[in-house]
This record gives structure tokens, sequence and C-alpha cells, in this order.
């Protein structure tokens, strides 16, 4: 009965918590009553935490393994201090999700012959290169860049909010470009197009992260920067 809550509060908070695409999420029982828990905790209301996060755990440890999860609570779970094999079951769940979508995708152009001794094309996804922890950390890394060997491509998937991070990464940056308004597979087709070799996503599962785009594989290599148990 527990996990089968339907709070109102918890409703009009999940307004917000759609999958990046703008479809509605259709909410399991768990998820519901997940996110009327981390919702409690913002709220610093600690009664029953111990029970209601053990609930959470032996839920997912007892799902299904072919279960997939909306990415719409993936980021709030991690916060909720589960051990760390159940975080890996329940973002195993999200993944087979996002891959799901990107399966359905038309296949990427095949990728341009790499011609021997060019740069090393190095491509940044990210929705958070405003004014968010995450642009103020990448700052420094693209200052280390050894430009003789590297060629740097930053994506946003946020529009430009005028801050001096979003400035500063775009001037730091080889080649700068804003998918904000492009669909998956047309911004994952942009970076296949851009050759690049290595591509990282900055974003994990974090609010507003389009995890399809790397889930195509348009770079000979990708990585997360977050992992989030993946």
């Amino acid at each position: 009965a527990a996990l089968g809550s339907a709070d109102p509060q918890v409703r009009e908070r999940l307004r917000d918590w759609v999958e990046p695409d703008g479809r509605a999420t259709i909410l399991a029982p768990l998820d519901l009553f997940t996110a009327k828990f981390h919702d409690r905790l913002l709220r610093c209301e600690w009664t029953r935490f111990d029970e209601d996060r053990a609930l959470i755990e032996k839920t997912l440890l007892a799902s299904a393994p072919d279960v997939r999860r909306p990415r719409s609570l993936a980021y709030r779970r991690v916060n909720l201090g589960i051990s760390r094999h159940t975080q890996r079951i329940g973002m195993s769940q999200v993944s087979r999700a996002v891959e799901a979508d990107a399966g359905r995708l038309p296949p990427l152009p095949a990728p341009r012959a790499r011609m021997p001794n060019r740069l090393l094309d190095i491509g940044y996804v990210s929705g958070c290169f405003g004014d968010h922890p995450g642009a103020r950390l990448l700052r420094g890394v693209l200052r280390e860049h050894d430009r003789k060997r590297f060629r740097i491509h930053t994506y946003a998937l946020t529009p430009n909010d005028g801050s001096d991070e979003y400035r500063t990464i775009a001037a730091s940056s080889d080649h700068f470009a804003d998918l904000t308004h492009l669909d998956w597979h047309s911004a994952a087709k942009r970076i296949r197009n851009d050759g690049i070799d290595i591509l990282v996503d900055r974003d994990g599962y974090v609010e507003g992260n389009r995890a399809e785009i790397a889930a195509q594989r348009p770079a000979r290599k990708s990585g997360s920067e977050l992992e989030h148990d993946r």
C-alpha cells in the first residue's frame, strides 16, 4: 500500500520531472514512492527514514532484471544513501530504457576514415555549461588540454544563460555548437559529422540530460564524467 501512495503534492512536483524529450513519465509505484521520499528529504523530514529507504532498496533488489526505469528519478535515487549494489541495479534499469529509445532511431552515417597524424578530436556534451558548478570545473579542464595534440569541441544542450561560465567555455573551445534545438538523432549526427574521436558525456542522469545522444555511439569512443553507477 505504501508504494502505491499518490500524494497530490508529489504529483505536483513530478510535473517538472518528465523525460527530457517532453514525454510524460508513467511512474510505477516504486518510482512514485521514491519521489515522495526524496521530496521529504528536501524538506528535512526524517520520519521513517531508515524504514522507507530499506523498502526502496528491497523493492529494487526484487525487481525483474529486464525492468526499464524512467530517468526522472535516477539522479535523485543517488542521494538516498542506498547501497552501491542496489544503485547499480537501478541505474542499469534506467540505461536499458535509454538504450531502447536510442535503438529506435535511424542508424548514423558511417564515421569518416581517420587521417594519420592529425589532432585527436575530443568532444564534451552537456546541459550544464552555464551558471553551474560543473561548468566551473570544466573551465579548468579545457585550459589544461595540449592544443598541439587535441582539438576541443563543446556541445551545449541548454541555451546561453549569459553567464561568464558559458562565455568562457565557448571561447576556450576550438569548436562550439549549441545543440539545444536539435532532436537526439540530429544532435548525434552533428557529432558524428564532426569526426569526434572521444566524446565525454558530462551530465550522467542529472536533470535535463539527453543520454540518448551518447547512446547512439556518435564518436569512436565515449565515456561519462559522472558515472552514477550506470
